[in-house]
């Protein structure tokens, strides 16, 4: 725990605990949903019963009418949207359950109609949420916001797609079967293009928060898995996303089938492995050794096979692999990723 996160959480935790004013009570508990997600104090926030507080404010979003059965009506949408984001930062890495009597409610922002950022985060706490029958759907609900954003059929602010990139990724961890299970998957079957494309709309932004997250999910569905309590640090993601994209790439160039790439899609996944592979690329301090010396056999192998055609890579970046591959000691032409 660091000493500046103690003070911030310490802060808080008397901002909502000793105010009697409800407004600076509610903005204390809503400010929970800014924290990163590598805060190390959240104990001391979950200890003054932080998250109790969090459920009833989400709750107070709403007017549960009885009259006719049970209806929850939605007063606040953007208070709702920041107390999701406050329970999931106060229970992530948690066993912690959605409450089973405000499901209602969440259901009614998943539904909820012009505002695509609050129904996105909705589904993200029903996809983490081990308590819901429907956190599967929600699943495949994450994937089809992103499926969306990618092509350009939905709105989403960075902030939101990055939840739903670390919704999936959350939610991936938590399945208890093998990588080899992962893969064959109908979710990681459809994931993994729409997860390509994402990272050909960050290609120009390497330090995109989006970028890093996007790179986690999909080595969540293709490689893991993974100690994500030492991925929630931003710079450390940015630092190691390189490695693991060049393991992704690798394998989605090589196992097409698996995940149904079409052929734009591989270009994507080829475009991304020359990045890596290539020593102008300078990834020589967020790389290790061995994980570059595969990205640059595995790329020599899809030239050679006739993956790699002409205008897919740039002519420098196929001589700097080529120059690699002759000039490293102990490569093999062909790899089995």
């Amino acid at each position: 725990m660091t000493h500046d996160d103690q003070l911030d959480a310490s802060a808080l935790v008397w901002l909502f605990t000793r105010s009697t004013d409800k407004r600076v009570t509610s903005v204390a508990l809503q400010a929970i949903s800014g924290l990163p997600r590598d805060f190390s104090a959240t104990h001391i926030l979950r200890e003054a019963d932080a998250l109790n507080l969090v459920e009833q404010g989400f709750q107070s979003c709403f007017e549960k009418d009885t009259t006719i059965g049970v209806n929850w009506h939605l007063l606040d949408a953007e208070g709702a949207l920041l107390y999701c984001k406050a329970w999931m930062n106060l229970t992530r890495g948690t066993s912690k359950q959605w409450p089973p009597e405000l499901l209602d409610p969440l259901c009614k922002l998943q539904d909820l109609k012009g505002n695509s950022d609050v129904a996105a985060i909705a589904s993200s706490v029903v996809a983490v949420s081990e308590s819901s029958l429907d956190a599967h759907m929600a699943q495949w609900d994450l994937v089809a916001y992103l499926s969306k954003y990618a092509t350009g059929k939905a709105k989403l602010s960075n902030s939101t797609v990055c939840w739903l990139l670390d919704g999936i990724t959350e939610s991936v961890m938590h399945w208890e079967i093998s990588i080899a299970v992962i893969e064959k998957t109908a979710l990681s079957v459809i994931a993994v293009p729409v997860l390509l494309r994402l990272l050909r709309l960050t290609e120009d932004f390497p330090t995109s928060r989006i970028r890093s997250a996007t790179a986690l999910a999909l080595y969540s569905f293709t490689c893991g898995p993974l100690d994500l309590h030492i991925y929630r640090n931003e710079e450390l993601r940015r630092m190691r996303y390189c490695e693991g994209d060049a393991k992704v790439t690798v394998k989605d160039c090589h196992k097409p089938v698996t995940v149904r790439c079409t052929d734009s899609l591989l270009d994507i996944a080829t475009q991304e492995l020359s990045k890596l592979a290539s020593p102008a690329a300078d990834h020589s301090d967020q790389m290790t050794s061995s994980s570059k010396e595969i990205a640059v056999s595995s790329l020599f192998h899809l030239f050679m096979t006739g993956r790699v055609a002409v205008g897919i890579l740039p002519d420098a970046a196929l001589t700097d692999v080529c120059i690699s591959l002759t000039t490293s000691r102990g490569f093999l032409l062909s790899i089995n990723p």
